[in-house]
């Protein structure tokens, strides 16, 4: 059962163990009297018609799939700490081939934490999917892979944000991660990636333009060997024409390898990007870049 406005209601699951364990979870929330917490339950569906439902390049087949998709939501916001844990069950039904029938599972739990109030953020995630273990491979509709192809995937990170005021037209940033994904089947590779950016931003009070430069370094890693590696200088710059229309251009140097090896050379670029945002209410906008 499920605590709604501190009253007991009966409900049915249909997730196995990770089901046990949002109910726990539920459980304790309105015990420990958190008043900020928010529980959401939802439900999507999906008809697909498909003229070539197996991706064969002959003898091809039609097919209708249902996709079913519930899913629960726990949020509590806090004066420091902000967090969240999703549960996600996709029911995939074939029509013509109830072998082909697959099910899904997606858990996810974030959190950020105020370290130091307007200053410094630290923001964590992890999750539970699953995804295809030779992702050249064919897949089936909306990129699920078949069961012999599929491999459960544990994704984490870390991302710290660092904010200072120097003065009332100068603002520093220093944000950073650290993400891995690892699989159970070995037959793909962990992936990692790490890396930062500091920026230096101005905006005069009472003006309509603000610019900074940005350096960036990302830094991709492939079981521990193959690699791609970025340095990024960029200068970038605003201008809010009216209340609702504004333009923004960056550009600058980029230094990257992707490389097999520490013998790859190095190569240079020179990114750059210009766009307009038109936002006539506070729920549409238009960007053109």
């Amino acid at each position: 059962c499920f605590f709604t406005n501190g009253k007991s209601e009966p409900c049915s699951f249909h997730v196995g163990l990770c089901g046990h364990i949002l109910v726990v979870l539920f459980l304790v929330a309105p015990r420990l009297g958190w008043a900020a917490t928010s529980i959401d339950f939802g439900i999507t569906g999906d008809l697909i018609f498909s003229d070539n439902i197996d991706l064969t390049e002959q003898d091809e087949d039609q097919g209708i799939i249902s996709v079913i998709s519930p899913s629960v939501t726990l949020d509590y916001q806090g004066p420091r700490i902000d967090t969240h844990l999703i549960y996600r069950l996709g029911s995939y039904q074939y029509f013509k081939s109830e072998n082909s029938d697959q099910t899904t599972h997606f858990l996810e739990h974030g959190l950020d934490w105020r370290v130091l109030q307007d200053r410094l953020t630290l923001s964590t995630s992890i999750s539970f999917d699953q995804v295809a273990v030779d992702p050249s491979a064919q897949v089936a509709l909306g990129d699920l892979a078949p069961q012999s192809n599929q491999a459960d995937a544990l994704r984490y990170s870390v991302k710290p944000l660092w904010k200072e005021r120097i003065g009332s037209m100068l603002q520093t940033e220093f944000d950073g991660w650290h993400e891995k994904v690892e699989y159970e089947d070995d037959q793909r590779p962990e992936t990692e990636r790490n890396g930062g950016r500091l920026s230096l931003m101005t905006q005069p009070t009472g003006r309509r333009w603000s610019g900074g430069v940005r350096y960036e370094y990302d830094l991709s890693l492939i079981d521990q060997q193959d690699s791609s590696e970025f340095h990024t200088l960029l200068l970038f710059g605003s201008w809010q024409f009216t209340q609702h229309l504004s333009l923004s251009i960056d550009g600058g140097r980029e230094k990257n390898r992707i490389q097999a090896s520490d013998s790859e050379p190095w190569e240079t670029d020179s990114p750059w990007n210009a766009g307009i945002t038109w936002v006539p209410t506070s729920r549409t906008s238009v960007s053109l870049s």
